[in-house]
């Protein structure tokens, strides 16, 4: 398997600005920002294909990412 970027900051082995994280899930600055707070939210098990991702980190990743943009939102005065 190919260097997984998203894996080597989970394992903090490259660096990033992370924002969040828990047991299933990692938030953290997009290093090349397409607009102002672009955030990336990934699960902290590797999956090849989105299709393989478990229910549980997939769950968590929608509901983290949910409470990301609006506290991004709030932060940033965006509106969406």
């Amino acid at each position: 398997m190919e260097t997984c970027i998203f894996c080597e900051i989970i394992h903090k082995k490259a660096e990033a600005y992370i924002i969040y994280e828990n047991e299933l899930v990692c938030c953290f600055l997009d290093k090349f920002p397409i607009n102002k707070g672009h955030v990336l939210v990934v699960p902290k098990k590797h999956y090849q294909e989105f299709s393989e991702v478990d229910g549980k980190s997939l769950n968590e990743v929608i509901l983290i990412s949910q409470k990301v943009a609006i506290s991004l939102e709030n932060l940033l005065n965006t509106d969406g």
